[in-house]
């Protein structure tokens, strides 16, 4: 896990630090309560978007999250969370 620290406003690839980056699904997790097993759960994957209650997947654990699959134009793969935690949001990036 790599926590995003920004200095000039680029997302850079948290394996090879190129900053030419590109995402692809885009996952969205909104609980119905604070630890809530079920909530809304949209995947949006080019021109469609599923949406079902499950919070399998989601990058926070008590709170709201969205992940989003990230390649940059070296090759590497990543995923992008943004998650919700004790009132501060946090970004941080996970290799594949």
């Amino acid at each position: 896990m790599n926590y995003i620290t920004c200095t000039d406003g680029t997302l850079r690839c948290p394996i090879c630090g190129f900053g030419y980056t590109h995402h692809g699904v885009v996952n969205v997790y909104n609980r119905e309560t604070e630890d809530s097993e079920i909530g809304i759960h949209a995947c949006v994957n080019g021109t469609s978007c599923n949406i079902d209650y499950s919070m399998i997947g989601n990058p926070s654990r008590r709170r709201d999250g969205i992940s989003i699959q990230m390649r940059c134009e070296n090759g590497c793969k990543f995923v992008l969370h943004i998650i919700q935690h004790k009132g501060e949001t946090h970004l941080y990036t996970i290799s594949q």
